[in-house]
Formats: C-alpha cells, sequence, structure tokens
C-alpha cells in the first residue's frame, strides 16, 4: 500500500488551515456586532428596536440568524417588511419598512387598514385618515378583515379622497344595496356605486361642490354612479 503523498498533506493541512480561519471568525471577539445602523425607524418604535438589537450586541456576525432577527422586529403588525445584514467588521444594518393606512376604522379609529386590507393599531404620531365602516374578525392580538376582497374598492376610495373626504366628515361605506357610498357626517351620502370610473366621479363631486357648495345638506343624495348624468336627490325634514 503506497503512503499518503504530499498532494494528500497539502489537502489536510489546508482544509485544517481553513477550518481553524473559520471557528476563529466565529469565535473571535473581532466579528463582534459593537455598531447597528437602523433605517426607517418609527420613534415611537424605537425602545422595541433597541431591545431586539441589544439582544445580539456582543454576539459573533456569523452566529446570529438574520432571520430570527427579522421575524423579532416583524412581530409587531406595524412593520410590514424588515432586512437586517452584519458583516465580519462588527457592523450591521437593520432596515424597517412600515405599514402605510390608506383608512381608519370606522368602529375604532385608534386601528389603520392598509392597501392590501390588513388592520393595524396606529401609532400616535400617524395622521388622521378617512375612516371605513368594514366586517372584521377578531384573531386576538392582531385584527384582520373577515373578507379583504369585499372591502377592496372601500380602500380604493378612502385612498383617492382623503382631502375632501376629511373636509366634509364621514366613512366610506356599502349600502343596503351593497353599493359604495360616503356618508357624510351630516346625514347627506354620495353614492359612487363601485370604483369604475373613479377619476371622473370624483372631478364631478369637486365640481358640483364648487358650483353649489350647500350640494351636499342635510338629507340629500348624490348619485354618481353615472358620472356622465349626477343626479342629487334632496330629501323634506
Amino acid at each position: 500500500m503506497r503512503p499518503p503523498g504530499r498532494n494528500f498533506w497539502w489537502s489536510f493541512w489546508f482544509v485544517s488551515l481553513a477550518v481553524v480561519i473559520a471557528v476563529g471568525l466565529i469565535e473571535s471577539s473581532l466579528t463582534q456586532i459593537v455598531f447597528a445602523r437602523v433605517t426607517s425607524s418609527q420613534p415611537g418604535d424605537w425602545d422595541r428596536i433597541r431591545g431586539i438589537l441589544k439582544s445580539i450586541d456582543g454576539q459573533p456576525a456569523l452566529t446570529i440568524s438574520a432571520y430570527k432577527v427579522e421575524q423579532l422586529v416583524e412581530s409587531d403588525p406595524r412593520v410590514a417588511k424588515s432586512e437586517f445584514s452584519a458583516n465580519l467588521f462588527g457592523r450591521a444594518r437593520l432596515s424597517v419598512a412600515y405599514r402605510v393606512p390608506v383608512a381608519l376604522l370606522a368602529t375604532d379609529p385608534r386601528f389603520g387598514i392598509d392597501e392590501t386590507g390588513f388592520v393595524f393599531r396606529l401609532s400616535e404620531a400617524e395622521s388622521a385618515k378617512v375612516a371605513v365602516a368594514v366586517n372584521l374578525q377578531d384573531y386576538s392580538p392582531n385584527l384582520t378583515l373577515a373578507d379583504p376582497n369585499e372591502v377592496y374598492e372601500a380602500l380604493i376610495l378612502a385612498q383617492n379622497f382623503q382631502v375632501e373626504g376629511k373636509k366634509l366628515g364621514g366613512i366610506v361605506a356599502f349600502d343596503a344595496g351593497g353599493r359604495l357610498c360616503f356618508n357624510v357626517r351630516n346625514g347627506a351620502v354620495v353614492v359612487f356605486g363601485s370604483v369604475d370610473r373613479l377619476e371622473e366621479k370624483l372631478r364631478v363631486l369637486e365640481s358640483a361642490i364648487r358650483a353649489e357648495p350647500g350640494v351636499l345638506s342635510t338629507q340629500s343624495t348624490l348619485n354618481l354612479i353615472e358620472p356622465d348624468a349626477p343626479k342629487i336627490q334632496r330629501f323634506i325634514e
């Protein structure tokens, strides 16, 4: 039997050296996380984020699971997505993307709804939005829409009707016939029907209010289902 040749020993020492270097990198204090940069963190969420980063402070970079860090960050329903990375020089970076509310929950304005239909508790710093009346199921601790598809059009209207909707005051809802409406706080109703030709309908509404500021008086209905032929109906109190 031939003794191990030179190539064998070279391979052996090379693999051994690689193992020693790898173990050294994992255990070395030179790769421990000493600085983490956070982008897009909301002021009201900073203490929670800082607590998560503190839990990995001093750990060698190669022993940290980016997935687990991201899971911890995304455990807050306000967070839509996060990305964590660390290098061998002790530097880490965490990027946090928060959900953007397009509407408020009419039954509890402390909660917002994003464009995907996800319901989450708002931070105090977030500005008010148009409210949407939707059906919910309570899966504690988070609220979710019972059927996001049913309110998809309501969210589109709320998203495109923020300025004028806040001026009028009221909520986006569906009437008994399933038509998409904006119920003005004073009792008037704007019937959109659906979001088809929504830009035209919003232009017609804006023109109607500009031409007659009191067009949406108490107990009146402005039907915009056919924007080419809007109909106003007033009820005698």
